[in-house]
């Protein structure tokens, strides 16, 4: 609580940080001055082993969120890329092999999206899951995305680009319908 910036990042008291740490009993010994005796050490100690198993666990959850985006950006980023590259295609001049071709291609990526998704909807499922949380509890991606524009910016990608995708597989599929 002693760095420049606790105020400001966290907007709560020694006080109130015991208490939501260690709970009311702990908090009233160690803020109001009451005797602080062998069972309320114990107690204390216990509660650091708890949030400090708590914060090994959330460390672990990060890595693994880590690993989970990384692999997805992995597979996203060149799909977006590549897209990006269709705007610029003049698909009313083009043949119907070359027409089938971009067809057969957007499918291809169209499928990679999926499968991140999936990959992506594993990765969630599992968070909630290890740490047993039911639907109204908010998540790890609650939490970590905060202050985006949505808790979930993977899958919101995923379902961006697939829209995308199918959008330019329908141009794609309209001039092969009046390819000569």
């Amino acid at each position: 609580m002693s760095v420049p910036f606790y105020e400001t990042e966290y907007d709560d008291t020694y006080e109130k940080s015991v208490y939501e740490e260690f709970g009311q009993e702990v908090a009233i010994v160690l803020t109001q001055g009451s005797q602080f005796n062998r069972t309320v050490k114990q107690i204390l100690l216990e509660k650091v082993e708890k949030a400090q198993a708590e914060r090994e666990a959330l460390i672990d959850t990060c890595d693994h969120e880590h690993e989970s985006v990384t692999q997805a950006a992995s597979v996203l980023e060149p799909i977006y890329n590549e897209l990006r590259s269709y705007d610029s295609i003049p698909l009313d001049k083009q043949e119907f092999g070359a027409l089938d071709a971009y067809r057969t291609r957007l499918q291809t990526m169209k499928d990679k999206c999926e499968q991140a998704a999936a990959a992506r909807q594993a990765t969630i499922n599992h968070h909630r899951t290890e740490y047993n949380l039911s639907v109204e509890i908010p998540d790890i991606c609650t939490y970590l995305y905060k202050t985006f524009e949505t808790d979930y910016p993977v899958l919101f990608l995923c379902s961006e680009l697939t829209r995308k995708i199918k959008n330019y597989r329908h141009q794609v599929e309209h001039a092969m319908s009046t390819c000569p």
